[in-house]
C-alpha cells in the first residue's frame, strides 16, 4: 500500500458538525472545550421527559490559544449580531455565566448532574457548575 499525498486544498478541509451544547474544563496549563449535542428523550405516550448530552469532541486549548478563540468569537458574534440581530441565550446558560463571573474559582468545570424529576419521569442529564479547591 502505498501513501496518498493530497494536494494542500483537499488536505485541509474540515470535518463539519454541529453542536449546541458546551462544555468548559480549566487547569493552569490548558482548557478543554467539549462540544456535545443534546437530544430530548420521550416515554411512549410521546411526552418528553428529559434530556440527554452526548458529548462529541473535546479540544485541548493552550491558554493564547484559547484567548485568541474568544477574540476571534467575539467580533464574528458581533458582526452577527450587527447585521442579523441579538442572540439570545437560554435562562441556564445566563445563570451559568452569572455563576462563573460572580467568584474566583482557580479552577472549575462543568460537568454533567443528575436531576430528578417527579416519580413518573425519569432523571434528566443537565450540566451544573461546580467550583474545585
Amino acid at each position: 500500500m502505498t501513501d496518498q499525498i493530497l494536494p494542500p486544498q483537499a488536505a485541509s478541509i474540515p470535518v463539519i458538525s454541529a453542536a449546541n451544547r458546551v462544555a468548559v474544563t480549566l487547569q493552569p496549563t490548558d482548557l478543554t472545550l467539549s462540544l456535545g449535542i443534546a437530544r430530548l428523550a420521550f416515554d411512549p405516550l410521546g411526552n418528553q421527559v428529559g434530556t440527554r448530552v452526548e458529548y462529541l469532541q473535546s479540544f485541548s486549548l493552550s491558554p493564547t490559544t484559547a484567548k485568541q478563540l474568544s477574540e476571534i468569537l467575539r467580533i464574528t458574534l458581533s458582526k452577527y449580531e450587527d447585521s442579523w440581530g441579538k442572540i439570545p441565550m437560554d435562562k441556564g446558560t445566563v445563570e451559568h455565566l452569572q455563576l462563573l463571573e460572580s467568584k474566583p474559582i482557580k479552577e472549575w468545570s462543568i460537568e454533567p448532574t443528575q436531576v430528578k424529576k417527579p416519580r413518573a419521569k425519569r432523571a434528566v442529564k443537565t450540566a451544573r457548575v461546580k467550583a474545585r479547591p
